[in-house]
């Protein structure tokens, strides 16, 4: 179980997740990983690479729950869950077709909300 920092005051709705001081922790965090690569990757680079980074991220103890290639500022966008911070920036950091990477840390709406109680 994850110790809740004592600064957050979280609504206690469920019993899931309840730290030893009545706060709801949850044992993973949520990351946006947003990437600009140096070059468009052909069909084969493209295979390999995600390839290359769902190993990386299974041994980093990294879920990827999804990847998005898109349009606009970045090519590229992960959503992935991870204990703590340290996997997906060490994640992002690999590729070697990437020019740069932000990662943000995301939290569900309702989390937000209560963190305001």
């Amino acid at each position: 179980m994850v110790q809740c920092p004592p600064s957050i005051k979280l609504a206690l709705s469920t019993q899931d997740g309840l730290s030893k001081h009545g706060r709801i922790c949850h044992s993973d965090m949520w990351f946006i990983t947003l990437v600009k690569m140096k070059k468009a990757p052909n069909a084969q680079e493209a295979a390999a690479m995600n390839k290359t980074m769902q190993e990386a991220a299974t041994k980093l103890g990294v879920k990827i729950h999804h990847g998005f290639v898109t349009l606009g500022r970045y090519d590229a966008v992960w959503i992935s869950e991870a204990p703590d911070i340290s996997g997906p920036m060490r994640l992002s950091m690999r590729g070697p077709d990437v020019e740069w990477s932000e990662t943000l840390v995301a939290t569900s709406y309702e989390d937000a909300m209560n963190w305001s109680k």
